[in-house]
């Protein structure tokens, strides 16, 4: 219950993770397992625990002063104690990406849960695509290029927020950039307003950068990704996350190395223009929480209409184009930018061809389960690898 009290940023994190990611069996919101902790009995916890390790499928990894037999004697252990009957196999388990549709403005935003909390954030995310070594290694590069910028200019200059952040991920195979800011004194959607006034400021800022500084950001991504753990911890991640993606890539630190010293500040520039410039109207899915009293501003009443409430689970609904439309219209309207828009819920289908489709997604479950999926994180990163041992042999 302690969910709803976190800060607007890290609901916004986790609303755009659960959104854009499908999972190959079910997944419950918050919402869902708080309305079935109301029901549950100690009973049904000690049924549960009987079958709670039948499906287990494990998979150990031994890190540290042990020999070859001393790992497989402690695997033994583990599966005489947990007895796994059915065991999952592990290439059934990974989900899938979601896809965006072309030159499609998503909006899934929330009134507040905490009406304590004064804060409003929005996180905007840009999902490159499917992963590939060079993809990663360019996407890893304008991140700490923008990511500098993009906080001297919204954190320090603009005074937007005291919370703003710019990085990458990498979730079931799929890249994604993501912008995230929390705010005391604007809403979410004026904070997605600047954070793209941002990018167009940002792409003149890329073009203009110099030999100096793009040999400069290489040189330190090269030194960290092959610097040495610090600590045993450190390392402990870095061979375990290879085993538990299924990945077994032990060589990436290298691999990428000798790719981030291949690469030109014009593939650099060419990477943002292709995936992020205002020419190509990249399609992005905003995720805001509006605090009580920057809502009461937007809407322009005390009385502002509230998204309804899922009747069965008590999930909380997000604003619909009902709501939100002729206000998201109006900012894009104003912008430098000519938008031919449609404006719908991700109930209508309703279709106009614009340049910009503004779709509200008011349930992201939804959502989530409608939309198009890339393939499993397995066959993006075998794909990759294909294509890296046929580049090899060549």
């Amino acid at each position: 219950r302690n969910y709803f009290k976190s800060e607007p940023n890290e609901i916004c994190a986790s609303r755009t993770y659960m959104a854009l990611h499908k999972l190959k069996y079910t997944e419950w919101s918050i919402e869902e397992r708080l309305h079935a902790v109301d029901s549950l009995t100690y009973q049904n916890v000690k049924d549960y625990a009987k079958i709670l390790f039948e499906n287990v499928s494990m998979e150990m990894f031994v890190y540290g002063n042990a020999a070859g037999e001393d790992a497989l004697r402690f695997m033994n252990i583990a599966e005489t104690i947990l007895k796994p009957t059915e065991p999952i196999v592990k290439r059934e388990i990974p989900g899938n990406g979601i896809k965006l549709n072309s030159n499609t403005c998503y909006y899934n935003i929330y009134p507040a849960y905490d009406n304590s909390n004064q804060n409003s954030a929005v996180e905007v995310t840009f999902v490159i695509g499917t992963f590939t070594r060079l993809k990663s290694a360019l996407l890893s590069l304008l991140v700490t290029i923008c990511g500098e910028s993009f906080y001297t200019s919204l954190r320090t200059k603009q005074q937007l927020g005291y919370s703003v952040e710019c990085f990458d991920s990498l979730y079931n195979g799929v890249l994604q950039l993501h912008f995230l800011v929390q705010s005391n004194s604007r809403d979410p959607l004026y904070l997605e307003k600047h954070i793209g006034e941002f990018l167009d400021d940002f792409e003149a800022q890329l073009e203009n950068l110099s030999q100096e500084r793009f040999d400069e950001v290489v040189d330190s991504a090269i030194n960290v990704v092959l610097s040495m753990p610090k600590a045993a911890n450190e390392e402990l991640e870095f061979w375990y996350s290879n085993i538990e993606n299924g990945l077994y890539d032990f060589q990436s630190r290298e691999k990428t190395a000798k790719l981030y010293a291949t690469l030109s500040l014009s593939d650099l520039q060419s990477f943002f223009r292709q995936h992020l410039s205002k020419e190509c109207c990249p399609s992005k899915f905003v995720t805001g929480i509006i605090s009580d009293a920057h809502a009461k501003e937007l809407f322009g009443r005390d009385d502002y209409p509230l998204p309804a409430e899922n009747s069965v689970n008590g999930e909380q609904s997000g604003f619909g184009a009902n709501h939100l439309g002729h206000i998201v219209a109006d900012s894009l309207s104003q912008s430098d930018v000519e938008h031919q828009l449609s404006i719908k819920d991700d109930s209508n289908n309703t279709n106009i061809s614009p340049q910009v489709e503004i779709v509200f997604v008011e349930n992201w479950k939804h959502f989530r389960e409608t939309a198009q999926a890339y393939p499993t994180v397995l066959q993006i990163f075998e794909s990759e690898f294909i294509s890296e041992t046929i580049s090899l042999k060549q």
